[in-house]
């Protein structure tokens, strides 16, 4: 019995190496996807922004740009001065990160734009309502990508009144640039409120009034893998401090909020749209965090339950940054008693990423997995703290 435990505790520590391994190849590949889509936007010359014909002193607007610079670089090399607007948090600050860019101080218009490609194309259709009024007659705009990714189809969204000329200016490898330019047609100034959606979601058995935004993830419907992960909760401990960790529109944290009114809800998300909705979606809420995984979150903020669906995957591609934060971080941030609870498809490796989480419901397509705090979980906190 002895040596057979030895060998099974061996075989345990292979698996989960080699689970760890895979994992990070997953996430590794995320990175090589955009550092080819961007190789390729600074290979185009005349095609693409570093060679296009902009004066010395254009102001370039860089949409949801992830990478360590080397497009701002190459374009602030030509003398173009240049400005962000990232949907998405990113970083130790998310600093910039916000649901719509900003108009230029005075109403002055930008001279071009640089688009990574969204990970869905209502997020992409977004971005561009967003963008046309913000950009001067005749100025360039590319969105860059992995033709994985659906770079080729791009163009089409690339549509008139707002812009003309659209095309797929280059293709190299897996990559492409799609290309148009601002029309003289004039366009409605961006408001995030006229493209959202109001629905009825059926939460707890009721049915609630309900904000989306295209783009967010189930739009206005509670997808299955969070209504099995409610399913398979027990009840909250009174007077709880819950996280709803990768919100996006606060399903998770409405439910809780319906089956325990003295919850403390905390909602997490790296989408700024996906927060507001969640804003106008569960009031009750004493924090909202616009957060890459944990970056925003105070280390001496604790929780008695951490709950998710995290994401496994971008747009068609797996990624499982997300779910390794959300491993990593979460326990240490669990009180005395507390738990993480999250949900993933069963070919998702947790049990072998976090070897102390245990399975709590499965039906061979779906697990509920639940983690415990720590070694040294944090004391729990007083009921005055939100």
């Amino acid at each position: 019995p002895g040596r057979g435990g030895f060998a099974e505790r061996q075989a345990r520590r292979v698996f989960e190496e080699r689970a760890r391994q895979a994992v990070e190849e997953v996430n590794a590949s995320r990175g090589a996807l955009h550092e080819g889509s961007e190789e390729v936007l600074l290979g185009c010359g005349a095609e693409g922004p570093t060679g296009a014909d902009l004066p010395s002193g254009a102001r370039v607007l860089l949409v949801d740009d992830p990478g360590g610079g080397r497009l701002a670089a190459a374009l602030r090399e030509r003398g173009l001065r240049i400005s962000r607007w990232c949907r998405f948090a990113r970083g130790p600050s998310g600093a910039g990160a916000a649901a719509s860019p900003e108009r230029r101080a005075g109403g002055q218009l930008f001279d071009a734009a640089v688009v990574r490609l969204p990970a869905t194309k209502a997020a992409l259709d977004l971005a561009l309502a967003a963008l046309a009024p913000l950009l001067a007659v005749g100025a360039p705009l590319w969105i860059y990508g992995a033709r994985s990714e659906g770079a080729l189809s791009a163009k089409a969204a690339l549509r008139e009144p707002a812009f003309v000329g659209a095309r797929t200016a280059v293709t190299r490898g897996g990559f492409a640039v799609a290309k148009a330019s601002r029309s003289g047609t004039s366009v409605d100034e961006f408001a995030l409120s006229a493209h959202g959606e109001r629905v009825r979601l059926e939460v707890e058995a009721r049915k609630l009034k309900w904000l989306v935004y295209p783009g967010l993830f189930a739009g206005g419907t509670l997808d299955i893998m969070t209504k099995l992960l409610l399913e398979a909760l027990p009840a909250p401990p009174a007077g709880a401090r819950i996280l709803d960790f990768c919100c996006g529109s606060g399903a998770i944290a409405a439910a809780m909020g319906l089956r325990a009114e003295d919850a403390r809800l905390h909602l997490l998300d790296a989408d700024a749209v996906a927060l507001e909705a969640a804003r106008a979606n569960v009031p009750q809420a004493k924090k909202l965090f616009l957060s890459d995984a944990w970056a925003s979150v105070p280390e001496s903020t604790t929780y008695d339950w951490i709950l998710s669906n995290p994401p496994v995957h971008l747009g068609l591609q797996c990624d499982f940054t997300v779910l390794t934060a959300l491993l990593a971080g979460g326990p240490p941030r669990l009180r005395t008693g507390g738990a993480l609870y999250l949900v993933a498809q069963t070919y998702v490796p947790v049990g072998l990423l976090a070897p102390e989480a245990s399975s709590v419901w499965t039906d061979g397509r779906f697990t509920v997995w639940r983690l415990p705090p720590s070694a040294t979980p944090r004391p729990t906190a007083g009921g005055s703290e939100g």
